[in-house]
């Protein structure tokens, strides 16, 4: 069997892949010990791929990956890296689901802000720091990896040409959901809902949806640790609360500021490296199948920069992928399509705030009830809207088997509730805000499915309506408002 190269290198196993690159334990030429070979695929990323090459050259730190050389072999750029031993926290996260000791996660805090501090020091921002983006080796110690969409500080903005958002969703900052200029501070915030995840065992925001996860990002308060992990010290839960804060210019300004904030924690015993290191010990071992070395990008957290389909060259063929490829239904068609529409809608009655609703999957009948499908405006086999303005609530096509505070029966286009056709024309419209402080919810207002929390600016007729909150634990509060015509009526539930 002939081997694989590439370029000056013997190609041994395929560590990761990604749109843009693939990355290979390797051997070069001329011997030595194996590194990560990181390379292009096509040509659409050449340009931040480049641009990594050159911030990769100028960084020398214990805590950030360490690049060898790089080059460019046949027109495709290439990257020589250490080759690293350990996991991401990512895949530590699966192997331990719940709250990590305080102790742990400030050494893993300490580490990886002193790696921020010389990625900053260059003028460069990161922009994708999260948990599949930091390396815990064997020994203990902390790498941050893949510079693949870091920017200088005054470069450009938070998205793409086709308008597509660069860096990760559920990591990212309200300044690059809302595609603003970046510094340092937008990083530090993806620190603080990394403390906040280590820290309580769960997402600081963790909506089902990345559309939904943008809208609270953009509206919703962050959350407290208090709240989420009631054993974290109050000084502790008030500097991670500060690095979340939606505005930057209540965030530390540094990560060096935040580092000093989280070492004056009072905290006892304090980690050490060799203890983090006895700690990866005691964890559960990995699937057998599960790749030891440097990964700078694993699937768990996909950063939005596109796809990339690799031209014919003579690049090494990808292997099989390890995991199953999904299925693409019908109903999972619908719901995209029922996600956008939902966007539109509320768009309009926003003023351009982009918010969308999805439809949340039932769970299992043995777990919880099932939560109908969220939808603002009816899907295809639906009845179609009467011209505009609105009526005061959406009609929906609800599937028999959902379970809803009342029975509900699948509409027809020729037999529209009259309750419906009477209000398609009201004089006026108020509108209902919804939000919850903790988890999320379907909103139902008078017995109908309006949509998923957070809720922004739902028209409704004046008058008095019945407002229930259904969580996803099948939790349910009901709340009474009255809504006047051009008045907004703001509802928040408690935990």
């Amino acid at each position: 069997m002939s081997e694989r190269r590439f370029g000056p290198f013997v190609l041994k196993r395929r560590l990761g892949s990604g749109g843009m690159a693939q990355v290979w334990e390797a051997v070069p030429d001329e011997g030595g010990a194996p590194v990560a070979l990181k390379y292009m695929l096509g040509d659409a990323s050449r340009s931040r791929f480049l641009a990594e090459m050159k911030l990769s050259a100028g960084l020398r730190h214990p805590h950030v990956v360490e690049v060898f050389r790089s080059g460019i072999d046949e027109g495709h750029p290439w990257i020589a890296m250490e080759l690293l031993h350990g996991a991401t926290l990512a895949e530590l996260r699966r192997r331990e689901t719940g709250p990590w000791p305080a102790g742990l996660v400030l050494e893993l805090a300490r580490q990886l802000l002193e790696g921020l501090e010389a990625v900053h020091a260059l003028g460069v921002v990161h922009r994708d720091v999260k948990p599949s983006n930091v390396f815990l080796t064997r020994d203990g110690t902390l790498r941050l990896i893949d510079l693949g969409i870091a920017l200088a500080s005054d470069g450009e903005r938070t998205r793409t040409e086709s308008g597509a958002m660069v860096g990760s969703v559920r990591y990212a900052s309200p300044e690059q959901v809302r595609g603003e200029a970046l510094d340092a501070r937008t990083d530090l915030y993806a620190v603080g809902l990394i403390l906040f995840e280590l820290l309580s065992g769960r997402r600081a925001f963790d909506q089902p949806t990345d559309l939904a996860v943008m809208s609270a990002l953009m509206f919703l308060p962050s959350p407290r640790l208090a709240g989420a992990a009631p054993s974290v010290s109050p000084e502790l839960d008030e500097v991670v609360w500060g690095a979340m804060q939606r505005d930057p210019a209540r965030r530390p300004g540094t990560a060096r500021e935040l580092r000093e904030q989280l070492e004056r924690v009072a905290l006892s015993p304090r980690w050490s490296a060799a203890d983090v290191a006895q700690w990866l010990q005691r964890l559960p071992e990995p699937p057998a199948d599960s790749p030891s070395g440097s990964t700078p990008s694993l699937d768990a957290e996909p950063v939005n920069t596109g796809t990339v389909a690799p031209r014919a060259s003579a690049l090494p063929a990808p292997e099989p992928a390890p995991e199953p490829a999904r299925a693409v239904t019908p109903r999972r068609r619908r719901r995209v399509a029922v996600a956008l529409s939902a966007l539109a809608v509320v768009a309009l009655a926003a003023g351009g705030a982009a918010v969308a609703f999805r439809a949340q999957p039932p769970p299992p009948a043995s777990e919880a009830p099932r939560l109908p499908q969220a939808a603002l405006e009816p899907a295809p086999e639906a009845v179609e809207p009467e011209a505009p303005p609105p009526p005061a609530l959406p009609a929906e096509a609800v599937p028999e088997e959902s379970p809803a505070p009342e029975p509900a029966r699948r509409s027809r286009p020729d037999a529209r509730p009259s309750a419906v056709r009477a209000s398609a024309r009201p004089a006026a419209l108020g509108w209902l805000t919804v939000s919850v402080e903790e988890g999320w919810g379907n909103v139902w207002v008078d017995r109908r499915m309006v949509g998923e929390t957070p809720l922004f600016r739902v028209p409704l007729s004046p008058g008095a309506h019945r407002v229930e909150l259904v969580r996803s634990d099948s939790k349910r509060q009901v709340r009474s408002v009255d809504v006047h015509a051009n008045r907004d009526v703001r509802i928040r539930f408690p935990r």
